[in-house]
């Protein structure tokens, strides 16, 4: 069957209409959800704020997992391709399981700052994941703009390694020899500025690499702010903590606004991905049915 030209400008001019509505409606709704889940925390009592902290951690997460969880769903009904899917929801499953934990260890047990446990595990096994959907959306983009991977990879690496550098300064190294005895503490808070450089760089590339006005390369933007998010918040986080479990305490509201904008903008990506799939196919459906009637 052959789609005339009249049909294709047709098709393409209604897919640009509803993409820019949906877009403006979608940037709204996450606008929105952004300003009340921050609202709820910033501008509580300091006595309550740990307990909104944790209560929109659970919340934001929980929201992007359940949500790439659909579009896994949705996906599989309509065949099509989900790999990248797949790591994306496996990372958040791990991360959402670590706040969930993290929530539970402090208000339930009334440990202040549980650091190390059991979330931060599940948070440094859930990066492993997230690595391999940012490389992979790499390599997908390889395909169309010429971006050297090797580069970017000894870029994250040398960004991770001075991420540790900067943090072993901060502890100071009299303190690590100090703390010898607590391997764990050590191993995992060198591990956070590592994984944090790992994905901070490719998603940045990801983020000015795309065409602008591509509608198709919304919700890879989205993917990558939010990545981007993340990790500055788990810089500052951590160190903060390396300062003091004071300082990370006092200040830990500023870096949950990170949190939650970064988990807020992994649901408008996945969101902003069903939306665009389903709008092209119910068009392509049109376009179609319009030729066929034309060709009897």
């Amino acid at each position: 069957m052959t789609i005339s030209p009249i049909t294709t400008n047709k098709l393409y001019n209604a897919f640009n209409l509803v993409t820019r509505s949906r877009k403006r409606k979608l940037i709204s709704m996450a606008f929105a959800c952004l300003v009340v889940m921050n609202i709820l925390m910033v501008f509580s009592s300091p006595e309550v704020r740990p307990v909104m902290i944790d209560l929109t951690a659970v919340l934001t997460s929980g929201a992007a997992f359940l949500t790439s969880g659909t579009a896994i769903l949705l996906a599989y009904l309509g065949k099509h391709k989900l790999e990248s899917y797949r790591w994306l929801f496996t990372g958040l499953m791990f991360w959402f399981s670590a706040e969930v934990i993290w929530a539970f260890t402090r208000q339930v047990l009334g440990i202040e700052i549980p650091y190390p446990s059991i979330a931060d595990g599940a948070w440094i096994v859930g990066y492993g994941f997230f690595a391999i959907y940012i490389y992979r959306i790499l390599e997908k983009m390889g395909k169309t703009n010429p971006i050297d991977k090797n580069m970017v990879v000894l870029i994250s690496v040398a960004v991770a390694l001075s991420l540790a550098y900067v943090l072993n300064l901060t502890y100071g190294v009299a303190d690590l020899l100090s703390a010898a005895q607590d391997i764990t503490a050590t191993v995992v808070s060198f591990a956070y500025p590592v994984l944090d450089g790992l994905l901070l760089v490719p998603s940045m590339v990801i983020l000015w690499s795309f065409r602008k006005g591509d509608p198709s390369s919304n919700q890879w933007k989205m993917m990558s702010i939010a990545f981007v998010l993340l990790t500055i918040g788990d810089i500052g986080f951590c160190y903060c903590f390396a300062l003091a479990p004071s300082v990370a305490e006092e200040f830990e509201w500023i870096w949950a606004i990170f949190y939650n904008t970064g988990y807020i903008c992994i649901v408008a990506g996945v969101l902003w991905s069903i939306s665009f799939t389903n709008n092209r196919q119910i068009i392509n459906n049109k376009s179609e049915m319009e030729d066929r009637l034309k060709s009897k």
